[in-house]
């Protein structure tokens, strides 16, 4: 039988028609029928359950042997309806007495049935649930894995022979097995010395049976970001610890709901949770983070913090780091953290192990091979990445006898000539043909700034885009250039090649750090000069130079006619929507299941060519660290960023998605309809840039009526004060700018942790004071709505500024605290709609509180009631901070237990919005009470309604302590007492404990303070 099958539906329907006829011909049986009823629903069910798995053999099991009762009762029924009518009646009683063997044997059966069907249900909505995880770990985890281990994998390739001696040294032993200290080992060494090679065997050695996660920081923009750190570092923790998916999934759907952003992509929240996931784990772990000092100086202290809370916890951690010698990194250890150093001259044997691996690499003939191993190993000093280059070198010299080969080691610099030796490298590589060296020139510092590796495509093209008008004008022009020349065989000695899918989609990335700095000091043309007498290091011009010749490259191809033809958001949802279509007609279709949708998408399989992906996304970057020389001409900006254009559109949906997955990774800083040049050079172009552009005829359809507004929004929010002041000041713009609403724009956000960063509270309280006294006028009818707006978004320095200019000038210190509050619309609906005081409670804005109650004249504020009856101490109720509502008692004490209009005290309020188990409500609640001042009786509250009520519903049994003997609350609407038994009880509108037990514990707690009339022994 399968049950899958629905077999035997006709014997289900055969028995059911016999069930009815035997309960009308006797009536004395139909009790028992009436079970076979109540189980036909449980073999019904078998399809749905089962569908989809290929082996469920505990229900076929149960499933037989329901059907084999079914089928002795329906044979036996037949038979007796077979008799002739005369003797029905004899057979009924027949029946009747082998039904209750038939009966009990089928329900068993079906009985158990049920359940193994409960039981696989179960396992299949948690199957479901599982996968809902796993895709929300991948969607929002996974981004940059793929590239990760493809790294992780390239560093495989090495002589663990090299490497070893680590797994001996004292001070990696000690660490590695000692569980009470040394719980984090730092691994320092010069620039090339073989850190992360060696990182790389401590990973592999302690995965061995350990829990390992691992991180390489690479100078490359996108590794060093402290929340792709963190996303790793917890992506690794999930997959090893799946106990914890579970936990990540409930963290980010209750910090989401919160905060309404992505937690997985805010640095503290994620830092939050590894923090948490860590200090409680009981499993020992083993950090690995290599090239600490790669990361910006921002990112090293808050991961050395993260390493020290955590050690200062005694959590189950075990850390390795790697770095470059680092005064900022050495001072931010922890302390008693072990170090080890791996110098120059560290083992000349280990020197010759990584030569001869290296040799055999690069295919150094086997004649030869000896001696060169030999000679390297005793100049190397040390220098791994010096050998790798001079056995690039020896390898492209074609040395085919010993004379010659001695003639190239006498050439060699030493291992401290490092540029030296590039350069040999790259004059060797070029052989003297002008071409190759523009085309390996232009490879490498494009390799030296490009924010992510490059795959050997996007490389080719960045190369041959010509930034002039002698460049190809169309994408199959440039599409010849790029393949017209082997790029890749040109550049392959100074670079390292990750591959992640297959060869096609390799990443290139420089052979090495000390390569990327070299370039960036000076061009190759220069680099046998580096360090000697006279040179002068370029990198802060170069640096400026390479990623503005980057960006006019990226700009160049976006302006290319295909990127504002093709509608790209249109071509690749089309495949989605055609899938979806042809979805719907394969419901009935059980021969094949329809193939899957891809979740990526290739640009140039939609005519954008291969380096769209790049230069949608990079030139927003380059844009910022380019040379003022090399900035896009107002025009190619205009062009690229005109509003509505089909150009536009292409390239923020590409930046959307910079791994061209159909699905937006990344939320774009500003809607795409309030998109114009003005707006976007606002949120990525250089400060200066927006001077020029704004000599651009702002009426023209290339920009929106009100950019200028959306513009300043942007500057805003990335802090460019000096900007925004000179807009201002700005004769065209200032008419516009300078109006009320700036005021309204400017405190929006205003909590923002970077806001008031460095000298900028100053440029602020400047820009402020000029626009006080600029509209002057406009504050006598609105200064009252601006200075509780400033209140609410917690602009400290907007309130003050109106207070200081406002001190000489009373008319204007009228109309700022003088207004109207009732007239006044609120995005809460209404119901918080306050003066400034209140406003800044609702928010828990302590220091604007205190400065604001220490102002003269400003009772109004303080006693002001809102249109439901709301005291600033109903306000403050709502974030419930201490220092807020003492600071109010001290000020208005009388107003404290002012009622709303729906009798709500502000205690009570408190308490109801507190979260169960605040520890510092209890102690707050216990500041008020001491004050004398604050009715906790409850003896003025509906039924019901008291904070003792309050407490109790919510399970707060300390808080229900504090506050009956402290604040002596009357406990009659809480417990009451059987008149007949003398026992007590909890009165209806506390008694919401989800069991009797939890009702009980409060019973027991709440008698135990009342008179000993009423004792917990009646309670038993």
């Amino acid at each position: 039988m399968n049950p899958a099958a629905g077999t035997a539906l006709g014997l289900i329907k055969g028995v059911n028609s016999i069930f009815i006829a035997i309960c009308g011909a006797a009536d004395n049986v139909s009790s028992q029928i009436g079970s076979f009823f109540e189980r036909i629903p449980a073999i019904e069910r078998c399809s749905e359950v089962v569908d989809g798995h290929s082996q469920l053999l505990d229900i076929h099991k149960a499933l037989v042997n329901v059907y084999k009762d079914l089928l002795q009762f329906y044979l036996k029924s037949i038979i007796m309806f077979k008799k002739s009518g005369f003797v029905i009646h004899l057979a009924l009683d027949w029946l009747k007495s082998d039904l209750s063997g038939i009966i009990a044997s089928f329900t068993t059966h079906a009985d158990l049935l049920s359940k193994l069907l409960e039981t696989e249900t179960f396992a299949s909505v948690q199957e479901i649930k599982d996968e809902q995880v796993e895709a929300l770990i991948r969607d929002t985890l996974d981004i940059h894995r793929e590239n990760e281990i493809a790294y992780h994998n390239e560093l495989k390739r090495r002589a663990d022979e090299a490497c070893s001696w680590i797994a001996s040294n004292e001070q990696f032993s000690y660490w590695r097995l000692n569980s009470r200290d040394s719980s984090l080992l730092a691994l320092f060494g010069d620039m090339g010395c073989g850190k992360t090679i060696t990182t790389a065997y401590v990973v592999d050695t302690l995965s061995q049976g350990q829990l390992v996660c691992s991180y390489y920081c690479k100078d490359d923009q996108e590794t060093t970001k402290l929340g792709n750190i963190y996303r790793s570092l917890i992506w690794q923790l999930l997959k090893r610890k799946p106990d914890l998916k579970t936990r990540f999934s409930s963290w980010y759907k209750k910090a989401e709901s919160q905060s309404q952003v992505n937690p997985t992509q805010s640095d503290e929240m994620l830092r939050e949770f590894l923090f948490d996931a860590l200090s409680s784990s009981k499993q020992c772990i083993f950090f690995v983070l290599d090239g600490l000092d790669e990361c910006e100086s921002y990112s090293q202290r808050q991961i050395l913090s993260l390493f020290r809370e955590l050690l200062e916890r005694e959590a189950r951690l075990k850390i390795f780091i790697s770095s470059r010698y680092d005064d900022d990194v050495e001072k931010a250890l922890p302390s008693g953290a072990s170090r080890i150093e791996l110098g120059a001259g560290f083992s000349q044997e280990r020197d010759r192990i990584i030569a001869n691996y290296l040799a055999s690499q690069l295919n150094i003939p086997e004649q030869t091979r000896g001696k060169v191993v030999d000679k390297l190993a005793e100049k190397a000093d040390g220098s791994a990445i010096w050998l790798r280059i001079s056995l690039e070198y020896i390898g492209k010299l074609r040395v085919q006898n010993e004379r010659g080969l001695e003639t190239a080691l006498k050439r060699l610099p030493s291992s401290t000539g490092l540029a030296e030796l590039y350069w040999k490298l790259f004059e060797k590589v070029c052989a003297g043909l002008p071409e190759n060296e523009e085309h390996l020139r232009r490879a490498l510092e494009t390799l030296a700034v490009a924010r992510r590796p490059l795959s050997s495509d996007e490389l080719a093209y960045a190369v041959f885009i010509e930034t002039d008008d002698e460049g190809p004008a169309t994408m199959e022009e440039l599409e010849d250039n790029a393949q017209s020349v082997n790029l890749l065989d040109l550049i392959r000695p100074f670079i390292s090649t990750t591959t992640v899918v297959d060869e096609k989609h390799a990443q290139l990335r420089l052979v090495h750090q000390s390569l990327k700095e070299l370039i960036l000091q000076a061009p190759p043309s220069s680099w046998s000069l580096v360090g000697k007498p006279g040179w002068k290091n370029q990198t802060v011009q170069r640096k400026g130079e390479l990623n503005g010749y980057l960006l006019k490259r990226c700009i160049q191809y976006l302006l290319f006619d295909e990127c504002g033809e093709i509608d790209l958001y249109s071509a690749f949802t089309e495949g989605s929507l055609d899938a979806d279509f042809f979805a719907i007609g394969g419901i009935l279709d059980d021969d094949e299941a329809p193939p899957e949708l891809s979740q990526e998408f290739d640009p140039f399989e939609l005519g954008l060519g291969r380096f769209f992906t790049y230069a949608a996304n990079g030139w927003t970057t380059h844009f910022h660290d380019a040379a003022q020389d090399l900035w896009p001409t107002p025009t190619e900006f205009i062009k690229l960023c005109s509003h509505g254009s089909q150009r536009l559109d292409n390239w923020v949906e590409q930046w959307k998605r910079p791994r061209n997955t159909r699905r937006a990774e990344l939320t774009f800083p500003e809607a795409t309809n309030h998109l114009d040049p003005l707006v976007v050079a606002a949120i990525f172009g250089p400060v200066a840039y927006m001077t020029d552009l704004l000599k651009c005829d702002l009426q023209d359809p290339d920009f929106l009526p009100n950019s200028v507004w959306v513009a300043v929004r942007n500057l805003i929010d990335r802090n460019y004060i000096s900007t925004i002041e000179q807009l201002l000041r700005d004769e065209s713009l200032g008419s516009i700018l300078c109006c009320t609403y700036f005021f309204f724009e400017a405190v929006l956000g205003w909590t923002k942790s970077d806001r008031l960063q460095g000298n900028a509270a100053k440029e602020w309280e400047d820009i402020f004071e000029y626009l006080i006294k600029a509209l002057r006028g406009d504050l006598l009818e609105e200064g009252n709505e601006i200075l509780c707006q400033a209140a609410r978004n917690g602009c400290l320095v907007l309130v003050r500024k109106l207070f200081e200019v406002s001190e000489h000038d009373p008319e204007l210190r009228r109309a700022i605290i003088m207004g109207d509050r009732f007239k006044m619309s609120d995005w809460r609906g209404g119901l918080s709609t306050h003066q400034s005081i209140g406003e800044a409670a609702y928010e828990g804005h302590v220091e604007i509180v205190r400065f604001l109650c220490q102002q003269p004249g400003i009772e109004p504020h303080i006693r002001y009631v809102n249109q439901h009856g709301h005291t600033v101490f109903h306000q403050a109720a709502r974030r419930g901070i201490r220092e807020i509502i003492m600071t109010l008692i001290q000020r208005w004490p009388e107003g404290v237990n002012i009622r709303n209009k729906v009798n709500d005290a502000p205690l009570g309020d408190f308490i109801f919005h507190r979260i169960t188990g605040d520890a510092e409500a209890i102690e707050t609640v216990k500041a008020m009470l001491r004050t004398g001042k604050v009715d906790a009786t409850g003896l003025k509250d509906d039924p019901g309604y008291s904070p003792l009520c309050a407490a109790i519903r919510r399970g707060e049994i300390a808080l229900c302590k504090t506050l009956i003997v402290e604040g002596s609350a009357d406990m009659s609407c809480a417990v009451s007492v059987d008149r007949e038994t003398g026992k007590p009880f909890l009165t209806k509108d506390v008694k919401v404990q989800e069991t009797m037990e939890a009702q009980e514990v409060m019973l027991k707690q709440l008698c135990s303070l009342l008179p000993l009339a009423v004792s917990t022994e009646y309670l038993f």
